[in-house]
């Protein structure tokens, strides 16, 4: 049984809230036997390796894509298992964002029904080529948006870093959590020649130290900011100073001005 529209609010974005009623009861194979108590995400290495191959076709922009899966539930509780990855073919792509389109919605909604009936969708994922590992103020407004039930998450990778990281609810926070690989392919390598690795823009979303701006301005435009601050603070001093020496300076005498006349008075 589904969350009803009233369920689907802030407060229901933790996967605390997941309801056994919506899981499938499967147990993981015994190569994860490992998985400890509670809610667990568990990604084929199948898709991994999909959406690290769709990262590495672009260097200088951010791909996306969503993750196809089922709720499970076995004897240590819920989990989720990420079986299929479907890229978001139309989606507005730019260096330092990613944005999903009306079409882009059309193509994976046709592929779902074609190639994963039996799935649904269970979270998304995205790339930040040379950003590092965080959900950006866009990323969190998509995660709010589109995958705001407590069992969907969100994936990021960065293909020219090499990290990656798994955001699932908390308390109506997306957290960062490790997950379980289930062996299902052979895990495909990338090398990344660093002479195609085009340069990193710092915008305020993507700052090129790797961790959302704080202040929402990117170190580029702070420091472009403080240098101008200083030129003009310069610049009202010099002025200040000039003005200062002008009005201290004794007047001089004007230039046809007539020698003062003399005469003898009480003589």
């Amino acid at each position: 049984m589904g969350l009803s529209e009233q369920e689907r609010t802030p407060a229901a974005r933790d996967v605390g809230r997941i309801e056994p009623g919506e899981c499938v009861r499967r147990s993981l194979p015994p190569m994860l036997s490992q998985r400890g108590r509670g809610f667990q995400v568990v990604v084929k290495q199948s898709v991994l390796n999909h959406v690290h191959g769709h990262g590495h076709s672009r260097l200088d922009a951010e791909v996306c894509g969503v993750l196809a899966g089922t709720l499970c539930h076995d004897a240590n509780g819920p989990y989720l298992h990420v079986e299929a990855a479907v890229s978001g073919a139309g989606a507005t792509s730019a260096a330092a964002n990613v944005t999903f389109t009306a079409e882009t919605w059309t193509a994976i909604q046709d592929e779902m029904e074609r190639s994963h009936p039996d799935l649904r969708i269970v979270g998304w994922y995205h790339t930040h080529p040379g950003f590092g590992i965080f959900l950006s103020g866009m990323d969190l407004f998509i995660h709010e948006s589109f995958f705001d039930l407590p069992w969907q998450v969100a994936f990021v990778y960065d293909p020219i870093g090499g990290d990656e990281g798994m955001f699932v609810w908390h308390d109506n926070k997306a957290v960062r959590q490790s997950v379980l690989v289930h062996d299902d392919a052979v895990r495909q390598r990338y090398v990344v020649d660093p002479a195609k690795v085009p340069a990193v823009i710092e915008t305020a979303e993507h700052p090129a130290d790797g961790s959302p701006a704080a202040t929402g301005e990117s170190p580029l435009r702070q420091r472009g900011r403080m240098i101008a601050l200083a030129v003009g603070a310069l610049v009202v001093v010099l002025g200040g100073l000039a003005l200062l020496a002008w009005w201290m300076a004794p007047p001089a005498p004007p230039e046809s001005a007539p020698a003062p006349a003399t005469r003898a008075v009480g003589c």
